[in-house]
Order: C-alpha cells, then sequence, then structure tokens
C-alpha cells in the first residue's frame, strides 16, 4: 500500500468487500520514511493505516528497519539482479515478507496509472474543440494541481498545447530532424559504437508517425499507453512467484481498463486534476490528505542507494576491468566520469544511469 490513489483506492475496495465477511482480515504491507513528518507518501500511508493495528506493515528508510532489513535487500537484489526486477525491489521486499506471514494473496494498484491514463497534452483537445475559455482555465488550474506539469507557467502550458493543436505534424517532424545529431551526443552510458552497430539513428527517424493535421483520439493514445501493461506484469509476475504469491491488481481487470478506455476526457482529468472521477468516487473511503494529494514521492529510490552503498567494491570492479561483457552495450569512460562525480561530494550519491549499469553487468555475469 503506497500513499497514492491508486493503491488506496484497492484497499477502500478490499474494505468494503470485507465488511460482510465473517473472520476475514485486511492487511497492509508498505515502505514508509524514517522521517514522516517530512513525507507526504509516509503521511498518507499513515491515514489509510489509521485503526489497522497489527495488521499495517512497514519497512522503514533508509534505516532499513521494520518488517525487513539491508541483508533481505541484498538477497532480492544481486543473486537473482535481473533489468527488470531491479526497478521493483520495493514491491520485492513487501511480498516476501507478506509470504513469510503466511499470506498467499496480495492485492497492488501498480496499473493505476495506465487504467486512469490521461494525455499530458490535454489542453490541446480541448483548443481543438473550440472551447478556448476553458482550455485557458485548465492552463491555470494544472500549473498547480497536475501531478507532471505542476510548477510551469499557465501560458507556458497554454502555448505549447497550441502548438500541438495546430502546427502541422510535418513542420514538427522537421524541427525534430534539425536538432537530431549524432546519437553519440546524447546517449548517456550508452556505448556510441554499439548503437551505430544496429542503426539507432536511421530506426529513430522512420518510426516516426505519418504526418497527420488530426490529433489522435484520446482512445487510440491510451492504447498505446496500455502496452505497458504487459511489461510490467511479467517481472511483478515472476518476482511473486519466487515467493509463492499471487498477486492481483483489481485496476489490470479488463473490465475496469475496458470502461476508463471509453471515458470522455472531461472525467478523466478536470481543473488540472487527473483521475478526477476516481478521486470524485472515494470521497467517503478516504481523506482528502491522499484524495487531493500533490505530486508524487516514491520511496523506491531509498532502496537503490542502499544497495549501492553496500556494493561500492564490485561496483568499481566493473569501471577497472574494461573486459567486463556490459562494456560493449556501455561507454565505460562515461560510466567512470558519472561515478567521479557521484563521489565528489563526498558520500556515494545514486544514479539511475550508475544503477542501471550495475544491474546489467551483474545480470550479464549471471547469463553469459
Amino acid at each position: 500500500m503506497s500513499g497514492g490513489l491508486d493503491t488506496a483506492g484497492v484497499a477502500a475496495m478490499a474494505r468494503r468487500e470485507l465488511r460482510g465477511i465473517a473472520g476475514k482480515e485486511l492487511h497492509a504491507y508498505s515502505v514508509i520514511s524514517d522521517q514522516p513528518e517530512d513525507c507526504v507518501e509516509t503521511r498518507c500511508i499513515l491515514s489509510m493505516a489509521e485503526g489497522m493495528g497489527g495488521r499495517f506493515h512497514s519497512i522503514s528508510v533508509p534505516s532499513m528497519t521494520g518488517i525487513a532489513g539491508i541483508d533481505e535487500l541484498l538477497e532480492e537484489a544481486w543473486p537473482r539482479s535481473h533489468p527488470e526486477d531491479n526497478d521493483i525491489w520495493l514491491q520485492a521486499l513487501l511480498l516476501r515478507a507478506a509470504a513469510r506471514a503466511g499470506h498467499r494473496v496480495v492485492l497492488h494498484g501498480t496499473f493505476g496509472d495506465l487504467a486512469n491514463w490521461s494525455p499530458k497534452q490535454y489542453i490541446a483537445h480541448l483548443m481543438r474543440a473550440g472551447q478556448w475559455r476553458k482550455a485557458w482555465c485548465e492552463s491555470r488550474a494544472a500549473s498547480q494541481h497536475h501531478n507532471m506539469l505542476r510548477d510551469r507557467s499557465a501560458r507556458g502550458l497554454w502555448l505549447e498545447n497550441f502548438g500541438v493543436a495546430f502546427v502541422p505534424p510535418a513542420l514538427k517532424l522537421l524541427a525534430k530532424l534539425l536538432q537530431r545529431s549524432d546519437p553519440a551526443a546524447s546517449h548517456g552510458l550508452i556505448n556510441p559504437d554499439f548503437l551505430r552497430s544496429i542503426g539507432y539513428r536511421a530506426a529513430r527517424i522512420s518510426a516516426a508517425p505519418r504526418a497527420s493535421r488530426r490529433l489522435a483520439p484520446v482512445q487510440q493514445a491510451h492504447l498505446k499507453a496500455l502496452r505497458f501493461l504487459t511489461f510490467g506484469r511479467t517481472g511483478l509476475a515472476r518476482v511473486a512467484g519466487r515467493h509463492g504469491v499471487d498477486t492481483r491488481d483489481p485496476w489490470d481487470d479488463r473490465r475496469v481498463v475496458e470502461f476508463f478506455l471509453r471515458l470522455p476526457l472531461q472525467y478523466r482529468v478536470r481543473d488540472g486534476w487527473t483521475k478526477h472521477l476516481v478521486r470524485a468516487t472515494f470521497a467517503d473511503d478516504l481523506s482528502d490528505t491522499v484524495r487531493w494529494r500533490i505530486g508524487k514521492e516514491h520511496l523506491g529510490w531509498q532502496l537503490k542507494a542502499r544497495v549501492i552503498q553496500q556494493m561500492q567494491v564490485p561496483f568499481q570492479g566493473y569501471l577497472d576491468n574494461p573486459a567486463a561483457s556490459c562494456w560493449r552495450f556501455l561507454d565505460l569512460e562515461i560510466a567512470r566520469k558519472r561515478y567521479a562525480s557521484a563521489l565528489s561530494g563526498g558520500r556515494f550519491l545514486p544514479g539511475d544511469e550508475l544503477f542501471d549499469m550495475m544491474t546489467l553487468g551483474a545480470w550479464l555475469d549471471r547469463k553469459y
């Protein structure tokens, strides 16, 4: 149970169902911060856990105290290192703890964002429909409430969406082609020779959408977003299977997905708030702190930090071994510079790219 609306909605529905079933209890497993006063995610979790008593189970970070510790985290991380699984350690630790307590079915809300999807540039759709006043009002509201657009200026959002709505796609594609240079210029940790060997630049250009003066319907764009359901299912199912747990996400039910797929735009996002229909639906079940929470916060990065702090020796080993299999795909010199920069502050700072480098190296060592 995170502090977000998706797992909060799952918990609320589970509580509704369990009211009429004797002898059944709802347990919750969460990762919380050592300092809840500074973490809105933790405060939302604790508000939902009120009254649960011993049925609420948690891991505190970064101290790694509670129902799982650093040794269990490291055991989940490296013996079975995997490019996909190493992004879901938080879920893995909680599934492990639930299995140890004898639970065999665990509900989660991982796919709530996909089921409740709304286009980031939704204001453009209002403009195309001639709803200019509403488009301006939404630009102002989105700059305050929308998790992806908050703190952007209303004028900037309005102009950006105007371009999305009315600039011909052919001109947009031309602008991208003029801006695009050799992939080595912005490849991050990826080895530029590897990118060239697979024709990355040509592939990216040929994959551009066909020019069209019409905006894709919301439903069509939503369908494209739903393809990520497949990626998420495989990793979570693999991790859960290791612990003998069956994971179920009510947001991933076909009936639920089809309902939200047909949902008109005004119910997806309104007054800058995404998932507006869901926020209204759970008015009697969830506190306003949870329903109208602003901002996203995920404590999983704390787990990455602890793992990398514990794994500096093998990390340095990859950097000192030019023959390591990962350097076929990654740029050794860039990795060394990023690592030196991370250490320059006197302590090790986890960076997503460096973390991904370690994961890829460990996975290749295991597999090949």
